[in-house]
């Protein structure tokens, strides 16, 4: 016999399923175009208006002496264009967020920062669990420490300049604690990774040095640039050791002594003055604000 059409309005299981996620994918593509499209519409205006676009679409500012006209609400792009959006079906919004995410000092389960007034971090360091910055201590930019695993300490005058990395590991092989704790008058040139090392009063690691876990500097003593200090070495006070693996060179003058110290306060001096340059919050928000009046004809 002649098969029977299924009844207007009652289609079998499979058809209902394959129109729910026609309509699902419909809505997506929609919400893509969307966004592409304002992105696109702000992108326009601020050509049209006379707007510099610094960073993003989103971030544009006036040019000096530039009046911006009432602008028409933006458009969706021509149709011939729209279906050449590198878009992904779903849009991942993230991406449209203007300011920025970093966090400069971060909170975990097993500690949060504790950094003194007169300390300063630079705005792109990011500091991580526990991690105590003493008085008039100095982080620079890029450096990471990470005290997610065990301390960080970072004493009194001294300083972590720029690119370096600290991180505690959970035990040490020496049996003495596996903290990273600097002392007083300490400086660490830029580039250096420090993990699990103690580095006592008035010492001086060189640039992009690699000090293993457990092992440790006395005071007064000097690791040259490029040195890497094996897993449970101990540096005598008063000494230079260079190398990979780093062996000892001879004894430091009572000059060289004295001129650790001496480094250590000029770099705090220079972080003074970092710290009175720099503003107290971004300013990427001025620039948005300033975008939206244009557009808006204020």
């Amino acid at each position: 016999p002649a098969s029977v059409p299924p009844l207007c309005g009652a289609p079998g299981v499979r058809g209902v399923a394959r129109r729910a996620a026609q309509r699902r994918r419909c809505q997506q593509a929609n919400m893509s175009l969307l966004y592409r499209a304002s992105r696109f519409g702000l992108a326009r205006c601020a050509v049209q208006h006379g707007l510099r676009v610094p960073y993003s679409a989103s971030a544009a500012v006036p040019e000096a002496g530039s009046t911006a006209p009432v602008a028409a609400p933006p458009g969706p792009p021509p149709a011939t264009r729209a279906f050449d959006l590198d878009e992904p079906t779903k849009p991942n919004w993230i991406y449209s967020e203007t300011y920025c995410r970093q966090r400069q000092q971060m909170p975990i389960s097993t500690g949060e920062p504790d950094v003194f007034v007169s300390a300063w971090v630079a705005p792109n360091a990011t500091i991580v669990g526990d991690v105590d910055v003493l008085p008039y201590a100095s982080v620079w930019y890029n450096t990471v420490l990470r005290g997610d695993l065990n301390k960080i300490q970072i004493g009194s005058y001294s300083n972590v300049q720029d690119n370096c990395v600290l991180h505690a590991a959970r035990t040490s092989p020496t049996g003495l604690t596996a903290a990273t704790l600097l002392g007083k008058y300490v400086s660490v040139f830029p580039g250096s990774v420090i993990r699990s090392t103690i580095l006592k009063d008035e010492c001086v690691v060189g640039a992009g040095c690699v000090l293993m876990e457990g092992s440790m500097v006395e005071d007064h003593a000097i690791v040259a640039d490029g040195s890497v200090l094996p897993p449970g070495r101990r540096i005598p006070a008063g000494e230079l050791w260079a190398g990979n693996p780093a062996n000892f060179v001879r004894k430091l003058t009572k000059d060289e002594k004295e001129a650790i110290k001496h480094l250590a306060q000029h770099v705090c001096g220079t972080s003074g003055l970092h710290r009175d340059s720099e503003l107290p919050w971004g300013t990427q928000y001025q620039a948005v604000e300033k975008l939206k009046d244009a557009l808006a004809g204020k």
